[in-house]
């Protein structure tokens, strides 16, 4: 039997995203209260973040029907791209359970449904461009890099979106 292709396998991102946001937002107020999970009070407010989940939900399915529809150049690195910040998302999630020794919010999502996903597609990537998975390390590097990024920039307008119609 084939294998699915990368821009295929990848139209079942936004739904892993959708469910490890939804796990991190279950247990939010959980984090919030207790001072050993919480992250840095300045960027994270339940309702912003909550928001920001929700853009790069949506922005992830933009990228993936893009990615099905029309593949460019561009649009494929930015769909391998996230399948790597995605990766290191759950392992960074994995790693602070693992040093606080309590499940933190998207750890169980993380482990159970991002890792064996995203192996997935990771296979696919290398299978079917015939790379080595060494070869992708310039994606993995980049993907390190967005993951910060794409987190600050959707809180940053989350945040915004926040003070407007609070405002009103």
């Amino acid at each position: 039997m084939p294998l699915p292709s990368f821009s295929a396998l990848y139209l079942v991102f936004p739904i892993v995203l959708g469910v490890h946001n939804l796990d991190e937002c279950a247990s939010a107020e959980r984090q919030l209260a207790n001072p050993q999970l919480r992250p840095h009070p300045s960027y994270f407010r339940s309702d912003a973040a909550e928001f920001a989940m929700i853009l790069l939900t949506v922005a992830s399915c933009v990228v993936a029907l893009l990615n099905y529809t029309t593949p460019t150049k561009g649009i494929v690195i930015v769909a391998e791209l996230s399948v790597f910040s995605l990766l290191f998302n759950a392992l960074g999630h994995i790693v602070l359970s693992l040093k606080h020794r309590a499940w933190r919010p998207g750890t169980r999502s993380a482990t159970f449904l991002v890792l064996p996903y995203t192996v997935a597609v990771l296979t696919i990537m290398t299978r079917g461009s015939g790379k080595a998975v060494l070869a992708l390390w310039p994606l993995a590097l980049g993907g390190l890099i967005a993951l910060p990024a794409a987190i600050l920039i959707a809180l940053a307008v989350a945040k915004g979106a926040h003070r407007l119609i609070s405002r009103r």
